[in-house]
């Protein structure tokens, strides 16, 4: 049986933490090296995907969660939810318009950025 969860999360763009009461987990995901916990909030359906590192405190509450009926693994990795595409093979042609040095000073300036953004 999986219980439910009381969360204090912290949202990429807060300040402090919020207080989620009751959480109800329906899966763990990994998405570009983030794990997130696929769940829904107290008696709400919707889904919900926390990053467990924006997890601040945890707590079991020795309650069964709530199955969502419609919820379907398969189905939200085939919807695009974790960035991961399915279908049919993409062509990519790239044309390259800087010098391998200026390209390579490009990609740590992005790279860079990416980085701080994460943070």
């Amino acid at each position: 049986m999986i219980l439910n969860l009381g969360l204090s999360y912290r949202r990429r763009d807060a300040a402090a933490a919020t207080d989620y009461p009751v959480v109800h987990p329906l899966a763990i995901a990994q998405r570009a090296g983030v794990v997130y916990l696929i769940c829904m909030f107290a008696d709400y359906t919707d889904i919900r995907m926390l990053a467990l590192h924006r997890i601040e405190h945890a707590q079991r509450r020795y309650e069964p969660a709530r199955k969502c009926p419609d919820f379907n693994f398969d189905a939200c990795i085939a919807a695009g939810h974790l960035g991961i595409v399915s279908g049919a093979p993409l062509a990519l042609r790239a044309e390259q318009t800087l010098e391998p040095a200026a390209l390579r000073s490009e990609m740590a300036a992005i790279a860079q950025q990416m980085a701080a953004s994460y943070t």
